[in-house]
């Protein structure tokens, strides 16, 4: 509301809080007429309206004064008023309830770091049990895969997922990436960055099992194959070679899709590839009971010819192979019809049995 009437007032400020100045003065006691206009002006605070009581605000000389107490508590702050010196003193308040909490929580890490200390002391002098030890490698191995992935799973945009195995003498890492998603970061690292990554793997699995020896692989998921091996010796000096270990999986689903209607568009085969790095054989599928007609269009000429191209596809990716033989064989009957092979000069042998 308000009020037009001007009053007349002798007024011995002590404390006032003026809108158009902050500078506190000090002065000998003066007393002063003043024209003050109470105006119904509104206080408010964080968008409520504040009631003043009989201390409501009021304009002199456009200055608007507002009582000083009030507004301190407002802000939490703690106003006294000084008569012998003539100070008004504004400070903050202290809220003991914070203080009391802030003292127990110290009292409690005091306490904890006092039970850790007993436990440590505790553990040294009871030596765990047979049982207790192969439990608490398990766990810790674990555990330290889980560590080693979260540390170590990424190195210069590049992602691996690492496996751990095997026991306190020795441990074998598995690495898996894919080398086609992250081929750009993989081309920048050099081999020198890819060695001191797997030399701080090989530090963080000594931390707990500081005897072990180390080996491991890392595989491309997206060629399905070896590109790198490496091991530790007594000294734990590491080793790492480069290879490019041969995938009998791969190398099947390779020559099975090329290979699958090579014959004719109307026989069906299918490639199945055994062994290992030196000995392997692989059998062309087909079931000639129902493909007899369309088999038997073909000559042998054409058949060998195939089997001549799926033997130099392992031997490309087999080279330190010592022998290679191929079979056809009758899934209807469950028997070989055909042998291919090749002497040490390198002649081609195929014997067909149908």
């Amino acid at each position: 509301m308000f009020r037009s009437k001007k009053r007349l007032l002798a007024l011995g400020l002590t404390a006032v809080i003026s809108l158009s100045s902050a500078t506190a003065l000090y002065a000998s006691p003066v007393i002063k007429t003043l024209r003050a206009q109470y105006m119904g002006i509104k206080f408010s605070y964080n968008g409520k309206i504040v009631d003043p009581g009989n201390q409501e605000p009021f304009v002199v000389d456009q200055t608007t004064y507002v009582p000083i107490r009030m507004v301190g508590e407002l802000f939490g702050k703690n106003v006294q008023w000084d008569g012998i010196n003539k100070l008004i003193s504004i400070n903050d308040t202290v809220d003991q309830t914070l203080v009391q909490k802030d003292l127990e929580i110290i009292q409690l890490k005091a306490e904890i770091e006092s039970l850790k200390q007993q436990l440590e002391a505790a553990k040294k002098q009871t030596p765990p049990t047979q049982t207790e030890n192969k439990n608490t490698s398990k766990i810790s191995l674990s555990n330290l895969e889980d560590d080693i992935n979260e540390d170590y799973g990424k190195l210069k945009g590049v992602v691996f997922d690492i496996y751990l195995s095997g026991d306190s003498k020795e441990i074998e890492i598995e690495m898996e990436t894919d080398l086609y998603r992250y081929k750009d970061y993989w081309d920048k690292l050099s081999e020198k960055d890819v060695e001191k990554h797997l030399e701080k793997i090989c530090k963080a699995i000594w931390e707990v099992y500081d005897k072990a020896k180390i080996v491991g692989d890392l595989y491309d998921i997206d060629e399905r194959e070896y590109v790198l091996e490496f091991s530790t010796d007594s000294r734990k000096k590491l080793t790492v070679e480069y290879v490019n270990k041969l995938d009998l999986s791969k190398l099947e689903y390779e020559l099975d899709d090329r290979y699958e209607h090579y014959l004719s568009p109307y026989i069906y085969l299918s490639l199945d590839i055994k062994g290992d790095e030196e000995e392997i054989e692989y059998y062309l599928n087909v079931d000639y009971s129902w493909y007899y007609r369309e088999w038997d269009d073909l000559d042998d000429e054409q058949v060998k010819t195939l089997m001549g191209k799926i033997y130099d596809d392992i031997k490309k990716a087999a080279p330190n192979a010592t022998s290679i033989e191929g079979y056809i064989y009758d899934t209807s009957r469950k028997s070989v019809i055909a042998e291919y092979w090749r002497t040490e000069s390198g002649n081609a042998v195929f014997l067909p049995y149908y």
